[in-house]
């Protein structure tokens, strides 16, 4: 199927009709061009070919008398246009409705320079999406689309005192099954979670996750179990169902840096066991390791217990693990940010001088040829002066620490060092500390006299 807009400089307006197309017509080709014969032949044009004519399919609002007003006097653009023929069909009239108050008219007025927010020049989505290129944009348009189509769905049954339902398979849970229903918890709270294999309610559900054989996250069905699975990472990791629920939710969440490293840390590893790819291998026979999954997995009744669902138990407990993860990954972020600065802010390149304590290797490592790194111990209470490894997880040291130094504390290591506060060196000449940071900076100057 063939859908055409106008080449050149885009909008908002184009970007989101073009979002809610991709969404009705998965697959759909858009082309952008200004060409007479290729717009009287494509199957839909929208905000091009200065027609209005939702029978064939023609979107446009730039003819004189332009496509028409709301009844609150907000012109429809090609967003509203394109969204009044196919949204109600793909969430109902009532959402439609919302999502038409909620976001098409605030990007359907920006676009004809109606004035309908103060202060007037805020940064609105309409020049968020201006700020990418076009299918950069779109792709970020179906993802605004999708969060906004889910909370007006949220909204309307909170005043029917109605809550979302997702359905999971029931029977032994696993890792993965759990974890997604972790991540559904957490993207919205009172979410309903059944478990059934009951076809009727599978298709009636708002969401439906590892069971069904369908893959589809524009209709948020998230198995892997068909035939042909659900798709492969780039490195190989086969989707289950956390990852594939994570795919679509975990960066509106956190954001796309954040979802990344959670899928890194924490996702591949469950949906790797789940779909029996071995990803580490034990180096002591008969020693393995006890992995998350088996931990969740271990919620389940034993084969000697009496049976009980503690599915919600296990569903608790890993949002527990994924807000852990999150909080860890969000730290190592900002750590580097942290790391970068002070790398920046040297005095010396030969020292990086941390003023609060923070993981640092990674980016000392690879972003700087420094020699050694201070900063304050966890405690408190000691300065550290530590080596930089030349990789990560080397017990190397780009430079060690001074050989009469080692395995000394307190007077003794004061006196060999000439720094009053001097406390410890390690034997292994890979860290020493003093009772302040001047008395660190100290054992530095010492290090290079």
């Amino acid at each position: 199927m063939q859908a055409v807009t106008h080449n050149g400089v885009f909008h908002a307006d184009d970007v989101f009709a073009a979002a809610v197309l991709k969404i009705a017509y998965p697959g759909i080709l858009v082309q952008r061009t200004l060409d007479p014969k290729v717009i009287a032949e494509a199957d839909i044009v929208f905000d091009v070919g200065a027609q209005y004519d939702p029978a064939s399919n023609r979107f446009d609002h730039h003819q004189k008398d332009g496509a028409g007003d709301r009844p609150n006097g907000v012109k429809y653009a090609a967003f509203g246009l394109v969204w009044a023929k196919f949204g109600p069909d793909l969430v109902g009239e009532e959402v439609a409705a919302m999502v038409d108050e909620r976001l098409v008219q605030i990007v359907d007025a920006g676009d004809n320079g109606q004035e309908i927010f103060t202060p007037v020049h805020s940064y609105g989505v309409s020049k968020v999406i201006s700020a990418s290129t076009f299918l950069e944009a779109v792709t970020f348009a179906i993802t605004i689309l999708d969060r906004v189509i889910v909370a007006c769905i949220v909204e309307i049954r909170k005043r029917r005192g109605e809550k979302m339902q997702a359905v999971t398979h029931n029977g032994i849970f696993h890792a993965d099954d759990v974890f997604a229903a972790a991540v559904l918890k957490i993207a919205y709270p009172g979410i309903l979670v059944q478990r059934t294999r009951d076809p009727k309610v599978i298709a009636e559900a708002d969401i439906v996750f590892d069971v069904g054989a369908q893959h589809d996250p524009v209709s948020n069905r998230f198995d892997h179990h068909q035939r042909e699975g659900a798709g492969d990472r780039p490195n190989g990791v086969k989707y289950a169902a956390f990852g594939l629920v994570w795919a679509k939710f975990g960066p509106g969440l956190v954001g796309d840096e954040i979802a990344a490293m959670v899928d890194e840390r924490l996702v591949q590893i469950v949906d790797a066991g789940d779909n029996g790819q071995a990803i580490s291998t034990p180096t002591i026979e008969g020693v393995h390791p006890y992995e998350v999954s088996k931990v969740i997995s271990s919620f389940n009744a034993s084969w000697h217990e009496e049976s009980k669902d503690t599915f919600l138990e296990a569903v608790t407990f890993a949002i527990t693990i994924l807000d852990r993860v999150i909080a860890m990954c969000t730290g190592e972020i900002r750590a580097r940010e942290l790391v970068r600065a002070a790398i920046a802010a040297a005095h010396d390149d030969r020292v990086i001088v941390l003023d609060t304590f923070c993981p640092w290797q990674q980016i000392a490592i690879e972003e700087s040829k420094a020699l050694f790194v201070v900063y304050p111990a966890e405690t408190g209470d000691t300065w550290m002066i530590q080596c930089i490894p030349p990789t990560m997880g080397s017990f190397e040291k780009r430079m060690p620490l001074p050989e009469a130094w080692a395995g000394l504390r307190d007077a003794a290591f004061a006196e060999a060092a000439g720094v009053e506060d001097a406390v410890f060196c390690h034997p292994g000449r890979f860290i020493c500390g003093a009772r302040t940071k001047e008395g660190a900076e100290r054992l530095v100057q010492k290090i290079f006299a």
